[in-house]
């Protein structure tokens, strides 16, 4: 209640009495709206089940509160509400008061090395779907997440155009590409016809990257694997392996031009022209780079990038669904994990993990990827120190542990406070 609002109440009653008991509701009132953190425009579900209720933080500050969004109303007990959002049909259960906001302060330090934005219906995002980093994983992620009206509220994916190219050589008609038509797109496009894929809106972009020798080796496996099976079906298609057997057979055949994707894929792929994108250090422009051998906590730095709160709280322990292009054939029996929306994703390498798959690569194998990967190499070098730095912010920020962050990033957070993070 304002002031006024009570002033004009009280004159209301006609009745000493009257104006007393008033005032004794007006203060009780107010008093258990202080104990139970009220939120900011609303105490009910039933007075916001159609609009929206959220936090609002300074420049300075990262909202840690709920993000208060709601579908259709379900049920008001006035202790809990059951909310189910009519676009995915997922059921959220909600307290009927949503707390009031968490606001953290944040530096310029830690706002230069994390690009905050906002998750919202006004912008585009642009994930660079690089082949074998996870992408169809996080296509299908971002698909699911823009479902979720309590999160994406009014946000749509834009359709594309994947082999061949409908709009040589674009991904999509450039003039549909606009925050008024859709919101996110996840394409295997390159980089360099960037100026002219875009010209009605500058997207945030979104990649993931991997281990060069990783990444190498799964594609041609996850290549032969296709092959194979296309022949099986009697099906024509791209032919990138030659028949071989074995990716050393493939590097050492002289009759054969070996296709980039054995190669610099990565930089290949990302890199632009008119010096937009230069490697390694313009990956920086990226505002969310995420590295597929530690694919959870990537999905964390999305959410806190975002500043999706409401889904960074449980990001270490939901699950993940895995997907694989490969493995839609009911021939193929070669697959690490099954394509299937219910099933949980394979366990993600941790920084050990990593080293004993690199381990178990036999040396001139892996001397032969690493001859023809020195850029993707440093790029991922250079990639994976600056996301690791951005996970030490969110740890601070948020002041939950990440496991998957290295110690010596960790140790660099033990500061005086208000210091800057990193030092240049």
């Amino acid at each position: 209640f304002s002031v006024g609002a009570v002033a004009m109440l009280l004159g209301l009653c006609s009745t000493c009495t009257c104006s007393l008991l008033l005032l004794v509701v007006v203060l009780i009132t107010v008093c258990s709206c202080v104990a139970s953190e009220c939120p900011l425009h609303t105490t009910s579900l039933r007075e916001i089940h159609s609009s929206d209720a959220q936090c609002v933080c300074s420049n300075n500050q990262y909202c840690l509160g709920e993000l208060c969004r709601w579908g259709d109303l379900v049920d008001d007990d006035h202790t809990g509400g059951k909310l189910e959002d009519a676009k995915d049909r997922r059921v959220h259960a909600f307290p009927s008061k949503c707390r009031s906001c968490d606001c953290v302060r944040i530096t310029e330090k830690q706002k230069s090395l994390v690009p905050f934005r906002e998750w919202s219906k006004l912008y585009m995002y642009y994930h660079v779907h690089i082949s074998k980093t996870g992408g169809t994983t996080f296509l299908h992620f971002l698909d699911r997440l823009v479902r979720r009206g309590a999160v994406s509220n009014g946000m749509k994916m834009c359709s594309i155009d994947k082999h061949p190219f409908k709009h040589s050589p674009h991904f999509a008609d450039p003039q549909s590409l606009h925050p008024e038509v859709c919101n996110v797109v996840s394409a295997e496009g390159r980089m360099k016809f960037y100026s002219t894929q875009f010209l009605k809106a500058t997207p945030s972009l979104i990649v993931f990257l991997r281990h060069p020798v990783l990444r190498t080796l799964s594609q041609f496996n996850h290549d032969r694997i296709y092959e194979t099976n296309r022949m099986r079906e009697n099906k024509r298609g791209s032919v990138f392996t030659y028949g071989h057997d074995r990716l050393i057979d493939l590097y050492s055949d002289p009759e054969v031009k070996l296709h980039p994707r054995y190669a610099n894929w990565q930089v290949n792929l990302l890199t632009g022209t008119d010096d937009f994108l230069s490697y390694p250090e313009d990956i920086e422009k990226f505002q969310f780079i995420g590295i597929t051998e530690f694919y959870r906590t990537s999905v964390c730095l999305f959410y806190f990038t975002y500043k999706i709160s409401k889904l960074l709280e449980t990001c270490q322990t939901d699950s993940l669904d895995a997907f694989n292009v490969a493995c839609k054939s009911k021939n193929v029996t070669e697959c690490r994990f099954h394509n299937e929306k219910g099933g949980l994703a394979h366990s993600m390498s941790l920084a050990e993990e990593v080293e004993k798959k690199l381990n178990n690569v036999e040396p001139n194998v892996k001397k032969m990827i690493e001859e023809r990967t020195k850029e993707d190499q440093r790029l991922y070098d250079f990639a994976k120190d600056l996301f690791w730095k951005r996970v030490a912010v969110m740890e601070e920020v948020t002041q939950r542990k990440f496991d998957d962050l290295p110690g010596e990033y960790r140790r660099r957070l033990a500061r005086p406070p208000h210091s800057i993070v990193f030092s240049s």
